[in-house]
């Protein structure tokens, strides 16, 4: 606000834009922010959005209670949504201060992409990354900071502040995966399988397992193939 930038947060249009928003809202009405328009950049976020809302009565307590104080879960004042091609134009040459929420997460398609190319060679914006981001997409290269950004043909040059948070992860962390399994019968659970993940976490994860009593972890490679019984 005090430099007159841009905050960019590239999120998944499911679930993280929802707890960004909730965050948000939570630092608003807490005082904890200063007024400054939010504007989410995607429609499919748009529509989450009001599934969730939708939804509520599953949600968890924290946001039950939002709910029944205010009405909403994710609205507040300073928010607003971007529906259409034409507005996200416009939305890419806003000159206040801003937040911008967009997807994809990992920058390697949508609107965010038009918001990275406006503010990334601009010293006043910062562009923070909430999410996991696979190896070669734009999100993990911008991820480890360079100096220059290559896309779209062009080169930039990184002058925005690259920060990253892993406070909105979606997934379990090892510890959450490992009291998961031992609410299973070691004795009675026939195989493990380790399916989704980088190797080094999947093996570190397989060890931690097979000491607390499961024997049987495979860490299947493409085109394995296993007939369940």
């Amino acid at each position: 606000v005090e430099k007159g930038g841009r905050l960019i947060i590239p999120a998944f249009s499911v679930g993280r834009t929802q707890a960004l928003l909730f965050e948000i809202k939570k630092m608003v009405n807490l005082g904890l922010i200063p007024e400054i328009k939010v504007f989410v950049d995607s429609p499919l976020s748009l529509e989450s959005t009001k599934a969730y809302q939708q939804m509520h009565n599953y949600l968890n307590k924290e946001a039950r209670e939002v709910q029944k104080v205010d009405g909403e879960i994710f609205i507040f004042d300073q928010l607003f949504y971007i529906e259409n091609e034409k507005q996200s134009k416009i939305l890419s040459q806003f000159d206040e201060p801003a937040i911008i929420i967009s997807a994809s997460g990992m920058l390697d398609g949508g609107r965010i992409q038009t918001h990275i190319r406006k503010n990334i060679e601009n010293p006043n914006a910062t562009i923070l990354m909430v999410g996991f981001a696979s190896p070669g997409t734009l999100g993990a290269k911008l991820r480890e900071q360079p100096k220059e950004l290559h896309f779209d043909k062009k080169t930039y040059q990184v002058r925005a502040r690259i920060l990253s948070t892993s406070l909105f992860s979606g997934h379990g962390d090892q510890a959450d995966l490992i009291r998961f399994v031992q609410h299973q019968n070691s004795q009675e659970l026939k195989q493990v399988f380790l399916v989704h993940g980088e190797e080094p976490s999947m093996e570190q994860l397989s060890a931690s397992l097979k000491e607390i009593g499961f024997s049987s972890i495979e860490i299947p490679s493409k085109n394995d193939v296993y007939e369940l019984h």
